[in-house]
């Protein structure tokens, strides 16, 4: 045996021997139920090749694999179909992963080779990635390809994979997982234990003492908004991973990664997959508190950990113009026209008076206590 073959099947046997120690990302909204193609290497050749398309790359392998389902598979997938809802037909789904494999892995993402393509049945699945992506990130996602599998335990399903090598280590797992809805994902969240309002509170404080005494005035307003929808939360979270105090809405954000997943903090863009996620129970209560009104979206939270809600005292003033604007303060139809066009005036030259404010003689945030502060 050559010294090239040798290496060859060293290579070879050090993939198996990785493969042992690693396992796939859990993803949150499918359950693994059962394996039906444990995490297996690719080994693609040239020769074997069947795959016909115009301009095929000629160093394009291919793999096969053939499965026949199991009565109990098939039981599983079939008897918790819902045809009456063809957007989520299968609570059940066959799904294939692929992802790279080296040195170091123990848990690993979802991750193709360069032009992939995946044939199950009659359907093929075409992946071809920009060079400049491909270097830059890893591209990968589940394959669910439930519709196109044969839920017959007499006939051979048929599940080639075709790539071009680039060098790198590639492997491949199916199994049957269950979906798992964004709702409920909500609800086993706010089961878990959250983060305790006196860690935050210390936190805060902390913040607050290392604040630029001149900047200490402005720095403790604090946003009910959640980044994600502009509206308040009802659920304030962030992950374990972020040192900001500022919070996102959980359920806006694991609904919206049920559509698009990224599990980034959209505040500051780190990591925060679902089970890095924490209830802020302190903001929780405040979210829920009586003292705040429907349009409340601000407060202050002051040094020692205690907070007060922000008054809007722009709206005030024009609700108070608008009272006296249809005030009857005279029995006499026409002479009451007057007074409406005076108060007018008088709230126009408030708000001269409000917008005269100098942005490059005042920071936006001393600008804001200005504002707070007129009644």
């Amino acid at each position: 045996m050559s010294l090239s073959k040798k290496r060859a099947v060293l290579s070879y046997m050090d993939i198996i021997d990785l493969i042992k120690h690693c396992k796939f990302e859990k993803i949150p909204f499918y359950e693994n139920i059962k394996e039906i193609v444990k995490l297996t290497p690719l080994r693609g050749i040239v020769e074997q090749c069947t795959l016909v398309i115009i301009d095929r790359p000629r160093d394009m392998v291919e793999q096969e694999f053939l499965l026949r389902m199991t009565v109990d598979q098939i039981n599983t997938i079939a008897l918790n179909c819902d045809i009456s809802n063809p957007k989520q037909k299968y609570l059940y789904q066959f799904q294939i992963r692929i992802c790279q494999i080296g040195l170091g892995c123990s848990e690993v993402t979802d991750e193709f080779p360069d032009k992939l393509f995946i044939r199950v049945g009659t359907k093929t699945w075409s992946y071809t990635v920009p060079d400049k992506q491909f270097k830059k990130k890893k591209f990968g996602h589940p394959i669910y390809c439930t519709e196109e599998i044969k839920l017959c335990p007499y006939v051979t399903n048929s599940i080639k994979i075709n790539w071009v090598p680039n060098g790198k280590h590639y492997a491949i797992e199916m199994n049957i997982v269950k979906k798992i809805s964004a709702d409920t994902l909500i609800e086993k969240l706010l089961g878990k234990e959250g983060r305790s309002s006196e860690d935050t509170k210390n936190e805060i404080i902390n913040k607050l003492t290392d604040v630029d005494p001149d900047l200490a005035t402005t720095s403790n307003h604090f946003s009910l908004l959640c980044p994600l929808t502009k509206t308040r939360m009802n659920l304030p979270a962030k992950s374990i991973n972020c040192d900001h105090i500022k919070c996102f809405d959980a359920s806006t954000f694991i609904k919206l990664n049920e559509l698009n997943v990224t599990w980034l903090c959209p505040i500051c863009r780190v990591s925060c997959l679902y089970d890095e996620i924490k209830v802020e129970n302190y903001f929780l209560e405040i979210v829920k508190s009586s003292r705040l009104e429907d349009g409340d979206s601000e407060i202050v939270i002051h040094n020692d950990g205690s907070w007060e809600k922000v008054l809007n005292t722009l709206n005030t003033l024009v609700t108070e113009v608008k009272h006296i604007d249809f005030m009857d303060l005279d029995s006499d139809d026409e002479e009451s026209i007057e007074p409406k066009k005076e108060s007018r005036a008088e709230y126009s030259k408030l708000s001269e008076f409000i917008d005269l404010v100098d942005e490059d003689d005042e920071p936006p945030k001393k600008k804001l206590n200005l504002k707070i502060m007129i009644k």
